[in-house]
């Protein structure tokens, strides 16, 4: 399984494509699907983690209008992306305008996965994290305290 980390700073051209970091691209070789998720920016799956993430989705109740709404906001946004020869992406116009992606685009390896955030709104959203870091983790535990 894939292992993404690290944070990268990169231009969007004008045709809309993104340069994905060697380091990050080496672990997904063959591209893989890039949509929108539950907050302000995309998420890249590499192929094995996009199939486990659509058998999870797929198996929601189909009776639940929440479960329905995540699957047209999940599927419906989902575009297979390969890389070219410089090692970019083409980001579709719907995903760009989604993201607020315009020209400064943070690439941010997130363990499983790659998370691509407009510049401006990453900082925001680092600040607020960075100011509250040690509730957020114990939350993430279930409010169990990170051991030391």
């Amino acid at each position: 399984m894939a292992s993404f980390k690290g944070t990268y700073v990169h231009q969007l051209d004008a045709k809309g494509r993104l340069a994905i970091p060697s380091r990050l691209r080496a672990q997904m070789e063959q591209g893989g699907t890039l949509t929108v998720d539950a907050e302000e920016c995309l998420t890249l799956y590499p192929a094995g983690r996009w199939q486990e993430r659509e058998h999870e989705i797929s198996t929601l109740d189909p009776f639940n209008p929440d479960a329905r709404d995540i699957k047209r906001r999940i599927f419906g946004s989902a575009e297979d992306v390969a890389f070219d020869r410089q090692g970019r992406i083409a980001i579709a116009a719907h995903l760009r305008d989604h993201a607020g992606l315009t020209k400064e685009v943070v690439v941010m390896g997130v363990g499983d996965v790659i998370e691509l955030w407009d510049a401006a709104a990453w900082q925001e959203r680092h600040v607020r994290i960075a100011a509250d870091a040690s509730n957020i983790m114990r939350r993430a535990r279930g409010g169990v305290p990170l051991s030391t």
